[in-house]
């Protein structure tokens, strides 16, 4: 999942993440909007 979410950002892609741990989606948002100056939202649930 992360390193999917590395690719896409690299090509200048927005994301959505989504998974269960809202502190570690927050994070990795951070990072990738910070590195790839791109737009991610995160929502945090369990399927």
């Amino acid at each position: 999942g992360e390193a999917c979410a590395h690719l896409f950002a690299r090509e200048q892609y927005n994301l959505v993440l989504t998974g269960r741990r809202l502190d570690r989606l927050e994070k990795l948002a951070k990072k990738l909007n910070t590195k790839y100056n791109i737009e991610v939202a995160v929502s945090s649930f369990d399927v």
